[in-house]
């Protein structure tokens, strides 16, 4: 691949992550209410989720959907129900909080541990093999028989990296003092309005 290959695959994978979806809603959601460390680890581990999915479409495994169509239909309800999961949570929070000042609304929001944080970013991922298809559109373009194992694998790692930066620098912008207090004084509304979207999206996907 030439220079301007790997512009261009970077230019593509940087539109497809900055695209608004779920994802955008739970890491802004995250560092909104629990900091900035909680929205660089839900960051981290979706880019850690894309880096598996781009790994497996380089190196050939999207083909499995036409193998096993079962299994990929069921990893889509499984997505779907921990779509719903989210949503339903986000609108509970906010209209559990929809009476309470922002600053009173953050001090009674409990912190989840890193590991449940890092598991919201990887599953939202995980449980969406429509990404698969999202890469194999793009990889295709870009993947020969003559291409190399270390390439097929260096444009899986910058999928991801792209991926993950991206998301931790939201989480970086939300986090900003001045960014995050305005922010918590639309706390509750955002909850609901984030918990909507997810539901939103959930029911286009079906």
């Amino acid at each position: 691949m030439t220079i301007a290959d790997w512009l261009l695959l970077s230019l593509t994978l940087l539109a497809g992550a900055a695209s608004p979806g779920a994802s955008l809603a739970l890491v802004i959601q995250r560092a909104l209410h629990q900091g900035r460390r909680a929205g660089m680890i839900v960051a981290l581990s979706h880019g850690l989720g894309i880096l598996l999915y781009a790994g497996a479409v380089a190196l050939g495994a999207a083909e499995l959907q036409n193998a096993y169509p079962q299994t990929f239909r069921t990893l889509q309800i499984i997505g779907l129900a921990f779509l719903a999961y989210l949503g339903v949570n986000m609108l509970y929070g906010g209209w559990r909080g929809r009476h309470a000042q922002a600053e009173e609304q953050a001090t009674q929001t409990p912190s989840q541990n890193p590991l449940g944080l890092a598991a919201d970013g990887f599953l939202i991922v995980f449980f969406n093999p429509k990404i698969a298809i999202f890469f194999f559109a793009i990889f295709s373009q870009f993947l020969t028989t003559q291409l190399s194992f270390t390439n097929r694998l260096s444009m899986a790692s910058l999928a991801g990296a792209i991926d993950a930066l991206w998301y931790c620098a939201i989480a970086a912008l939300i986090s900003l003092p001045f960014v995050r207090t305005r922010l918590r004084e639309y706390a509750w509304q955002l909850d609901i309005a984030f918990g909507a979207a997810l539901l939103l999206i959930m029911l286009l996907l079906i």
